[in-house]
């Protein structure tokens, strides 16, 4: 009798926490921890495709939130809409584990989650087993005794995007765990003061790899990327990979192990006391092309010759014209940064890197690390960062290089409500709409000097 009665409770809870239900999909509206708790149970076996939101607050659970599922059903966690991540905590409170999301028999499930802080989590922070598409956007993972693994237990195309995401103040072994997936994207991600014991970036995978845009600062690991990727292809672009810390007396950049095609592209690598790319197990028919880098320490190319091995432009303190090596136009010099000391690493208008990069390997539609064209003045400028000065802000919709109060207003007031500008970024930053109200009070008529925005835009008067 006690446990039919338990089952009616547990039911008839279901029904209050589903607002909205059909055979293909279920929504549910969560504000306390047992609720999420209950969520997942449900989702798991409900053969709906499932969406919770989470209200604003912080949720705890001493097993942390579990998710184990025998259906080819997806399942979506997010923060209510125009909530971010830092109103919606998940909080292991430095004693428990946090979420845990599992698809069991291979099942093709795809796993999204979005806008939630995960934070003083141990023994698992986020952990991922499925067979479909992964992705994780807009999170804060931070303060935790315990990693993200995302791993794909099925040999078949799916992948995973993780992007937009800071990871800092972290505590693990390998930091950001990926395995087993077709495609991996990790983009738009900052990783900040982790200590790490293996790599901040850790990846398995036999097809192909993008690290892009992301900034990589003042971490402690043995190395920053660590990829093994047998017949596969990495490609790392506009990355930011400053003021990281060794572990041990060996411990480099980055470790790339079995990789067929190397692309290290337009990256900034500079004033890491990991001191070294490595590459291992390279074989006679690979390729690695380094270009377009400013790189202030050594490259090793592993043990193994490599049949393609291009260097091309690139600013960097380690010789390339060595034998092996198709160099071009690498250069020694000070890249002139607007303020590295305190992390800005534009270019300056003097810096040799502008207009020194090689072309070929840049596709028209590319763009830097702050996502302004690749290519400005005919030739791509060398490093994460192109000198830029044409850009305007966006609240300038008549591009005529002055902010009207009539531009001021509809941009704060889309800023307000959340709207999509047209112009982009979004959301709208803050920091972006301050600086239109101060350029506009100063008489409307401003420049680019060149540095990182919003600060480039100064008023011209």
């Amino acid at each position: 009798m006690q446990n039919k009665s338990l089952s009616i409770i547990f039911y008839c809870l279901s029904f209050i926490i589903i607002t909205n239900f059909n055979v293909h999909s279920a929504e549910f509206h969560i504000s306390k921890s047992w609720e999420l708790e209950l969520s997942l149970r449900i989702a798991a076996e409900n053969g709906a495709d499932d969406t919770i939101y989470l209200s604003e607050g912080s949720y705890t659970s001493t097993s942390g939130f579990n998710y184990e599922s025998y259906e080819d059903k997806s399942l979506t966690i997010k923060a209510e809409n125009n909530l971010s991540a830092n109103q919606v905590i998940l909080d292991g409170l430095n004693n428990y584990p946090v979420l845990k999301l599992v698809t069991n028999e291979k099942k093709i499930s795809d796993i999204n989650i979005e806008n939630i802080t995960i934070q003083n989590a141990v023994d698992f922070a986020l952990h991922v087993t499925t067979g479909g598409d992964v992705l994780v956007n807009n999170c804060i993972i931070q303060s935790n005794k315990a990693n993200i693994f995302i791993s794909n237990p099925m040999d078949i195309t799916k992948y995973v995007i993780f992007s937009n995401n800071v990871i800092q103040n972290n505590y693990s072994q390998s930091m950001t765990y990926i395995r087993d997936f077709k495609n991996i994207f990790i983009t738009n991600n900052i990783f900040k003061k982790n200590n790490c014991k293996s790599a901040v970036i850790a990846i398995i995978s036999d097809s192909k790899s993008f690290i892009k845009n992301n900034l990589i600062y003042c971490n402690m690991a043995i190395c920053i990327i660590g990829i093994i990727s047998t017949s596969g292809e990495v490609s790392i672009y506009n990355n930011i990979i400053c003021n990281n810390k060794r572990d041990m007396t060996f411990s480099p950049s980055f470790a790339l192990l079995e990789v067929n095609i190397i692309n290290i592209i337009n990256n900034t690598i500079f004033n890491n006391e990991l001191n070294n790319l490595s590459f291992y197990r390279l074989t006679e028919g690979d390729t690695l092309n380094i270009i377009n880098n400013i790189i202030d320490f050594e490259c090793s190319e592993g043990f193994d010759k490599i049949k393609y091995k291009n260097a091309y432009n690139n600013n960097s303190t380690y010789n390339f014209d060595q034998e092996g090596w198709n160099s071009k136009n690498n250069f020694n010099k000070d890249a002139f940064f607007i303020d590295s000391e305190n992390g800005d690493y534009h270019l300056r208008l003097d810096s040799p890197c502008i207009n020194k990069g090689y072309n070929d390997i840049i596709n028209q539609t590319d763009t830097d690390l702050d996502g302004n064209p690749r290519i400005y003045g005919g030739i791509v400028d060398i490093g994460a960062f192109e000198f830029s000065p044409n850009i305007m802000h966006p609240a300038d919709t008549n591009q005529n290089w002055v902010i009207e109060t009539n531009e001021f207003n509809s941009y704060n007031e889309a800023w307000k409500k959340g709207n999509l500008w047209i112009n982009g970024p979004n959301p709208i930053p803050a920091s972006y709409l301050t600086r239109s109200g101060f350029l506009m009070q100063r008489g409307g008529s401003y420049k680019n000097i060149g540095i990182s925005k919003p600060l480039c835009w100064v008023p011209d008067n």
